[in-house]
């Protein structure tokens, strides 16, 4: 027992040192890094000892081991905005860290879109690190922290993908990552069953390039060809909250996919229920033939949260606000939280559908400022703020119950009253007294996802090896001074 206490005590020591272990981690790394020479506006770098170093997204800058550092030069085009993750030396061409093998380092030319040739053999080299399959966030924190101190460390969790090409005749075409050879087309270095001169970015709705594109007739992702025929109305609608998840909508047949995951036929069509502007739910849900349904990213995979049947078809009613024939219907996060051991923590995170009021009911009262934040609603019970605003560090929510009647004529002041106009921060100020509070309503469906926990060894495994990683650097540190002096 008494034994058990003791680890328990070391466990809790442990974790309560972390935050300030990771702070000292950091400093170190930071104060360690600002010594080296940036190489011509690139992803490669010159330590103070004169060795050469390359950039690895989100890992930190990796020794590049055998590479010549009085013949090294950066492989660029002149246009380029994006820092180049190629060089060469005397002897070999380099993708960040990788060898490219095969290529004469003398002939080496960059072509564009990500391609290199010297003119017998081609090469892709992406610019954008890639997570390695099996990705862990915890393992991925632990190679960073052991590249800093191990200067011969290697592994990390990201990469950068190269391909070897035959073709000596690629021509960059489109954007980045496409080539073509005649009429074969490549995406990041492989072929693509597409046509070169039909390619175009599918539309995000406020018109941005999605990560889908098109050649007039199929619509790939990531270079898979997707189980849908394009038409000019395909959208990208919405993403989750941390922008991990993108949803592309066929508004004539409703369907819907996730990452490239096509939603289920027999539940089509789906109408998607999602924030206007900047998402602040979680992640959207959508509404089927035959009932609710949300993308569980956990599994991943569909799941369906509710038989309910819109009376009529459902639609987007005002910004954040929804209806059907007969009701109003909203959106709104919640979490689950769960007290141990360890102290309180977020169990799950929960996105509900609820239904607001009677759309017959529903009055609107005026705009917010000109309708800049959104506008003020009534029924024959209470009043609503619906925003439009999409700076989330201010609302939270999509819709608010007005709790204090006195708000209604301040939210609907006409600009410029008395010389001065309502501002996000006046909001601000309205929900943080309590004079507006998120709406409730009638649940609908809840879509619910659990939240990882960290366990007590992950804690321990943690603080253990910051504090290892601290005495090595320090050790280090000192050697290099005796070995100076």
């Amino acid at each position: 027992m008494v034994k058990n206490k003791k680890i328990w005590i070391i466990a809790i020591v442990l974790a309560l040192t972390i935050p300030e272990l990771i702070l000292a981690f950091f400093y170190y790394a930071a104060a360690a890094q600002d010594k080296f020479e940036n190489i011509d506006k690139s992803n490669f770098y010159r330590s103070p000892e004169d060795e050469i170093y390359a950039d690895i997204a989100h890992s930190g800058r990796y020794l590049l081991k055998g590479a010549d550092k009085d013949s090294f030069r950066v492989l660029n085009l002149p246009h380029y905005y994006y820092y180049s993750n190629v060089a060469a030396d005397k002897n070999n061409v380099y993708c960040s860290t990788k060898t490219l093998q095969g290529l004469d380092p003398k002939s080496t030319r960059l072509l564009g879109n990500g391609y290199l040739t010297d003119g017998n053999i081609s090469y892709f080299c992406s610019p954008k690190g890639e997570k390695q399959p099996g990705f862990n966030e915890f393992t991925a924190v632990m190679k960073s922290i052991a590249n800093v101190f191990i200067k011969s460390y290697e592994d990390s969790s990201y990469f950068y993908k190269n391909v070897r090409i035959d073709s000596v005749n690629l021509e960059p075409v489109f954007d980045m990552g496409f080539a073509k050879d005649g009429s074969t087309l490549y995406y990041m270095g492989e072929k693509l069953d597409a046509d070169p001169k039909g390619l175009k970015f599918i539309k995000t709705l406020n018109g941005q390039k999605s990560d889908y594109f098109t050649d007039g007739r199929s619509v790939f992702l990531n270079g898979v060809k997707l189980d849908v025929i394009y038409t000019d109305e395909m959208r990208e609608v919405a993403t989750d909250l941390s922008h991990e998840t993108h949803y592309l909508f066929e508004p004539k047949t409703g369907a819907v996919f996730a990452n490239g995951h096509k939603f289920s036929e027999q539940a089509m069509p789906f109408t998607p229920i999602f924030n206007e502007g900047e998402p602040y739910t979680y992640w959207p849900i959508f509404v089927g033939k035959d009932g609710v349904y949300f993308w569980d990213k956990s599994k991943p995979g569909l799941e369906k949260i509710s038989n309910f049947k819109p009376k009529g078809k459902i639609y987007r009613f005002y910004s954040d606000l929804f209806a059907d024939d007969e009701s109003l219907y909203f959106l709104q996060n919640s979490e689950e939280w769960t007290r141990s051991r360890h102290g309180r923590q977020v169990s799950a995170r929960l996105v509900g559908f609820y239904r607001l009021t009677s759309k017959s009911e529903l009055r609107k009262i005026g705009d917010v400022n000109g309708g800049e934040y959104g506008a003020v609603f009534a029924d024959n019970n209470k009043s609503y703020f619906v925003g439009s605003y999409y700076d989330r560090f201010y609302m939270k929510e999509g819709v608010y119950e007005i709790a204090d009647l006195s708000a209604v004529e301040i939210l609907t002041r006409p600009p410029h009253f008395q010389g001065k106009n309502l501002e996000a921060k006046d909001i601000y100020e309205l929900i943080k007294t309590g004079a507006l509070v998120p709406a409730s309503g009638e649940e609908v469906a809840i879509s619910r996802i659990e939240v990882e926990k960290p366990t007590i060894i992950l804690y321990i495994t943690f603080g253990i090896a910051f504090i290892v990683a601290i005495i090595f650097g320090v050790t280090k540190a000192r050697s290099a001074k005796r070995d100076f002096i």
